[in-house]
């Protein structure tokens, strides 16, 4: 009696996947949740900002993360797979009442981007930017990218812009003066769907064999031909 192979296969089936892609241009609304990234080149990583603290404003309040490409509608882009760190990181962009102001709000439900008051030697005030929470207050924010680059620019009411710092003992993400540490990145989250197999089962068939869709073993492989091979889809080319 002939081995029996049960295969379950749907070539129209549909995988989503969550992923983080960086975002390369300007939307008309940036509403939607992101992570906050410093792209670490050097070690082929990204520097997520964790928003998952209840006190953002910390030396080393980042870890770090695989930011490889990928093609998604035919364009290599980077992205971020979603883990349950990684969802954890996120921020909430909203729009505020004001026209092109921008509310942010990390994960553990921190607002950033407020003023902090200081004063000068004459006593006067100074506006500094800061990030301690605050009882879940939002604060006003304008974002833009870089012209030319996908470097995109946080800032906060004061004037100064979110950035990544470098220096040793002071790495961490804040708002500086414009222009100083290093630029940030976007990455939206994002629901991907992939094409691909469901296979369920497949008997004690030698697994280097090779069968069509349909289940049945492939004597001779035909150009164009969609084939079942060691458990992957393949098309002879």
């Amino acid at each position: 009696m002939a081995m029996m192979m049960a295969v379950v296969f749907n070539v129209n089936a549909l995988a989503q996947s969550t992923k983080y892609v960086k975002v390369k241009d300007a939307p008309e609304d940036w509403s939607g949740t992101y992570l906050i990234v410093y792209e670490d080149d050097a070690n082929n990583q990204g520097i997520v900002f964790d928003g998952s603290l209840e006190d953002l404003d910390v030396v080393n309040n980042f870890f770090a993360v695989s930011n490889d490409y990928q093609k998604i509608n035919g364009e290599d882009v980077r992205t971020i797979d979603s883990s349950e760190k990684v969802d954890g990181a996120t921020f909430t962009i909203s729009k505020s009442e004001t026209e092109g102001i921008y509310n942010i709000v990390s994960a553990s439900g921190c607002g950033i981007g407020y003023n902090k008051f200081d004063t000068d030697e004459q006593g006067n005030n100074i506006e500094e930017a800061d990030m301690s929470c605050k009882n879940g207050k939002t604060y006003d924010n304008t974002i833009a990218m870089q012209e030319g680059k996908t470097n995109v620019v946080i800032t906060a009411k004061v004037g100064y812009e979110l950035r990544y710092n470098t220096d040793e003992g002071k790495t961490r993400f804040r708002y500086y003066a414009p222009g100083k540490k290093k630029a940030i990145k976007l990455y939206r989250k994002t629901v991907i769907e992939d094409e691909a197999t469901a296979i369920k089962t497949l008997t004690k068939a030698e697994t280097s064999a090779s069968y069509t869709i349909q289940g049945m073993p492939v004597n001779k492989a035909v150009k164009g031909q969609i084939m079942i091979s060691n458990g992957k889809k393949k098309v002879v080319k």
